[in-house]
């Protein structure tokens, strides 16, 4: 509704539109947020768990642009929203079946995104290329097994620092902030175990963040969410945005 306001508005001024770019996350609001991932369920864990698995695919300066799920959250971007800073932008899934909703059948640029705070993709994608979001297969874990050495399966190499091996994998140093989020997951320590003996990795891993990501009593929610549009006006390019800001009421 507010993206066809903003169109039926620069339409009614005679404006042409060539590009709508348009990011949306549920995040959790800053006076809940305890963990360095900013992060909790507000929302179906399953997909969000699973996000991504599936190719975006968006359009860009009149060409087509794909991003397969291995790749998709080491190309996210950083989109800015006036007062509240930086946020990880991810592709949603298929934006071209929105040019059709929208009536923008000349735009040369249509691409949707999710938004999360910063280090979150660079964090996540970690977690893909481990396959430890794989829901393909099921396997059979003995109950109580310790997540520590479940995880380390998913590891390359034989290194017991599952930091190191990380590191590796991922080629980055032993200080970089997003050690500090997985860590906070639970899923590297021998302390937390699994409680289920049948499932796929992603089922073992919803399970777990269920408990790290849980939206606790009094807890709030927070919904971001900006409009980017260009458009051309008797000649010449404009630029415009809008954005909201929302936390959720615990009443």
């Amino acid at each position: 509704m507010s993206a066809m306001q903003m169109f039926d508005k620069i339409k009614e001024d005679e404006g042409e539109i060539t590009s709508f770019k348009s990011y949306c996350g549920g995040l959790v609001a800053p006076v809940s947020n305890d963990n360095p991932w900013g992060y909790k369920f507000s929302w179906n864990p399953r997909n969000v768990i699973l996000a991504g698995q599936g190719t975006a695919r968006w359009l860009e300066n009149g060409k087509l642009h794909y991003a397969p799920y291995h790749r998709l959250f080491s190309e996210s971007e950083s989109i800015h929203v006036p007062g509240y800073g930086a946020f990880d932008a991810y592709a949603n899934r298929d934006s071209l079946g929105y040019i059709d909703a929208y009536g923008l059948h000349d735009i040369r640029t249509m691409k949707r995104g999710t938004l999360r705070q910063s280090g979150f993709c660079k964090a996540w994608n970690a977690l893909v290329q481990m396959g430890i979001t794989d829901d393909s297969f099921t396997l059979r874990i003995p109950d109580g097994t310790p997540w520590g050495s479940f995880s380390r399966a998913f590891l390359p190499g034989d290194n017991p620092s599952w930091k190191q091996s990380l590191c590796a994998l991922m080629h980055w140093q032993e200080d970089d902030p997003a050690l500090a989020m997985l860590a906070y997951t639970g899923i590297f320590d021998d302390e937390h175990t699994i409680s289920s003996s049948a499932g796929s990795p992603a089922h073992f891993l919803q399970q777990q963040l269920e408990q790290k990501w849980k939206l606790r009593k009094g807890d709030l929610d927070r919904v971001v969410m900006i409009h980017e549009v260009e458009y051309l006006r008797h000649g010449t390019q404009h630029q415009l945005s809008a954005s909201l800001v929302l936390d959720g009421n615990s009443d």
